[in-house]
């Protein structure tokens, strides 16, 4: 009979002579090295394992095996990969804070500057900048300018740069990340050198820092090349990330052919934790469903995305759903509703949505009856004042004017009223002299209904006489400055419409 003694040699043994004649299956040696007493190259095997679990998409596996080599002693740089392991196999579970913990664990354990010690930093920001009531994200991406990098560390510390820039944009703040990322894009050479799925993300976050500098026409293009960028790497977490962006700053009315392509689930299927991240897009179909009259599914596509945010403690997003739920109850007929949730909106946005919730505020307290129109107008005023302060909205855009425009009128101050009309329509008919494609700019024109209102309502007070579609005449004050525009005549790269997502 074998002593444990014999027992462990044996596995000893086995270990070695599946390593030397290339065992392909990780976990196996971790096994045998385990029982052989050979736990440093049991933690070697253990790191293999759970990186080719998480590269398969099995979250679960990819924690587990993490978490056993870690139990086998692991230290320093192979402790700090393990982990950051398990942060990226939670993040995609949707379980932030165990990613939290995780992406902590591992830059305690990486040297500042090494591969892993960036993307354990990009780990933290991405939880710490769903919380806009703390400033801790900004230290990341600036960190990751300062900090020297080491040999290795240029793609993580890249990365990084992005993820910051990524966040730092729908919170209002646009300048060092943002420009770090584009010196990046001002290297042809260097970017061309990028894999695919790193390339994914440049062209995002570039695309994303155009639709909240009010670029919008230029974002298509980016956005479609990141798609493509994304689509070539054949990673299901990476195809996925991009459509997450898609639903968030691609076009809700375009065709729905083409928003399906762009919306579902990556080919060959998700697993169940890439899935449950795509969810926080879920409430990006919202409005459109509500467009087209589905209000039930539109109610329940958003509802799941808000108890999502809730229950990750993510005040963004939340505030989002809070805003679409609120035009949803509006269209419903629900105003006292829409008010709560407007309101529940503004309290918790960031600064590019401000505007277009203190806009949703004003239209539901309008529609509750004469009582309530000086009020209304003062909200319409203020969210005008807003628009005008930060250049340019997120989103809903649209309202913002034609709420000022009916409040007015409401009020019985029918000049002003048309004078601002006449404002709104100006501003509308620029951004659709933007979009390149005919159909697509008919649709923005008259599908998004504050759109097509503004243009009723113009022409029914005699506000404004161009046709849809005209090319208009000089902008508004709040039309920012920005890069020139991508083509989106249908030429490659920018068959597109401007990054508009569905609420005008």
């Amino acid at each position: 009979m074998l002593t444990e003694g014999d027992r462990g040699l044996g596995h000893l043994l086995a270990g070695e002579w599946l390593e030397q004649n290339d065992e392909r299956d990780a976990i196996v040696l971790v096994e045998h090295f385990e029982r052989g007493g050979d736990r440093a190259r049991a933690v070697r095997w253990g790191g293999q394992a759970a990186e080719e679990a998480l590269a398969g998409n099995d979250l679960p596996g990819a924690i587990t095996r993490a978490g056993r080599a870690v139990e086998l002693g692991a230290t320093g740089a192979a402790r700090a990969r393990l982990r950051l392991c398990q942060a990226q196999a939670h993040f995609w579970r949707g379980e932030y804070a165990l990613a939290e913990t995780s992406a902590r664990d591992a830059v305690a354990h990486a040297d500042a500057g090494d591969d892993p010690w960036f993307q354990g930093v990009g780990e933290l920001i991405a939880r710490w900048g769903s919380r806009p009531s703390t400033r801790r994200w900004r230290r990341g991406p600036r960190l990751a300018g300062e900090t020297a990098r080491r040999e290795g560390a240029a793609d993580a510390q890249l990365v990084l740069l992005i993820r910051g820039a990524a966040i730092c944009c729908p919170a209002g703040t646009t300048r060092a990340p943002t420009r770090s990322c584009a010196g990046s894009r001002r290297r042809p050479a260097a970017l061309g050198r990028l894999d695919p799925a790193l390339a994914a993300k440049l062209e995002a976050v570039q695309a994303t820092r155009k639709l909240h500098s009010g670029d919008q026409a230029g974002a298509i293009g980016l956005l479609q090349a990141a798609l493509a960028s994304a689509a070539a790497t054949g990673d299901a977490r990476t195809v996925c990330e991009m459509r997450v962006i898609w639903r968030r700053c691609g076009p809700t009315w375009a065709s729905s052919h083409r928003r399906r392509r762009c919306c579902a689930e990556p080919p060959g299927g998700a697993d169940a934790g890439a899935a449950l991240h795509h969810r926080r897009g879920a409430h990006q179909p919202g409005p459109g469903a509500a467009h087209s009259g589905r209000l039930g599914e539109a109610r329940r596509l958003t509802m799941q995305a808000l108890n999502f945010a809730r229950k990750q403690g993510d005040l963004r997003w939340e505030g989002a759903a809070q805003l679409y739920l609120s035009t949803i109850s509006f269209l419903a007929g629900e105003h006292p509703g829409a008010e709560h949730r407007a309101r529940r909106a503004a309290e918790i946005v960031s600064t590019p949505l401000r505007p277009s919730a203190m806009a949703a505020i004003a239209r539901a307290v309008l529609a509750q009856g004469q009582g309530r129109r000086a009020e209304a107008l003062a909200l319409a005023r203020e969210a005008s004042a807003l628009l005008l302060a930060i250049g340019h909205v997120e989103e809903y855009e649209s309202l913002v004017h034609l709420i000022l425009a009916e409040a007015l009128e409401a009020d019985g101050d029918h000049e002003a009223a048309r004078v601002a009309m006449s404002a709104a329509v100006t501003r509308l008919q620029a951004r659709a002299a933007r979009i390149g494609n005919p159909e697509w700019r008919r649709s923005f024109l008259t599908e998004l209904p504050d759109n097509a209102r503004t243009l009723e309502l113009a022409r029914e007070w005699g506000a404004s006489e161009g046709a849809p579609g005209a090319t208009p005449g000089a902008e508004q004050r709040s039309e920012p400055r920005s890069e020139p525009a991508a083509r989106t005549d249908g030429a490659q790269g920018g068959n597109g419409t401007p990054a508009d997502k569905g609420a005008g």
